[in-house]
């Protein structure tokens, strides 16, 4: 009888401190900083947040271009997600959100989903084939592709929470990344290229 009431009380005590720590859960929890990057000849790439639901991660991926180019003129041409899983079913896709000229900075958000849990699983991003269009003195359209590879490693963490996608047509005075307390919404243009 007294093991079965100190087994009472300690459930009860694990679910009360559960259930505190679920619904504390402020901004910084279902947005978490990663901020890992690489840099190669005045290019860096970082992928500097992390958020979704526990079979759908977004990541928030900035490219910052060497001054003396036109930030417009540069893109990312490949992304690659590595998983390190095996029988994974795992796809993911990428749009270009923001051109900010002032800081020479474009902001990405890559959408990594699966069937399984994402949540804690380790992934490796992989940004290869940045272009760079540039017209040259005939007027001919020139293309050429950096040869450099940034591999950046980071851990699928957060808390749960609903994503929005929201394309306006001027959302330069709007934040990329919106955190409200349940959800997070993401603002870009439509067509930036």
């Amino acid at each position: 009888m007294q093991k079965q009431k100190i087994s009472i009380i300690l459930f009860l005590f694990l679910l009360i401190l559960l259930l505190t720590a679920c619904t504390s859960a402020n901004a910084t929890e279902i947005c978490v900083t990663v901020n890992r990057s690489e840099s190669f000849g005045g290019y860096t790439v970082n992928v500097e947040k992390i958020f979704g639901s526990e079979n759908e991660a977004y990541a928030l991926i900035s490219l910052t271009i060497p001054n003396g180019l036109k930030i417009k003129d540069v893109k990312i041409g490949n992304i690659n997600v590595d998983t390190n899983a095996d029988k994974d079913s795992t796809s993911y896709n990428y749009k270009c959100l923001r051109i900010d000229e002032q800081t020479n900075k474009q902001y990405y958000a890559l959408s990594i989903r699966s069937e399984k849990k994402l949540l804690g699983k380790k992934v490796t991003v992989k940004v290869n084939d940045i272009e760079i269009s540039r017209i040259n003195p005939d007027n001919l359209f020139n293309k050429t592709v950096l040869d450099a590879e940034f591999i950046i490693p980071f851990k699928i963490d957060y808390i749960p929470c609903n994503v929005t996608v929201n394309f306006e047509e001027d959302p330069s005075d709007t934040p990329v990344i919106s955190v409200l307390t349940d959800s997070i919404i993401l603002t870009g243009k439509e067509e930036v290229f």
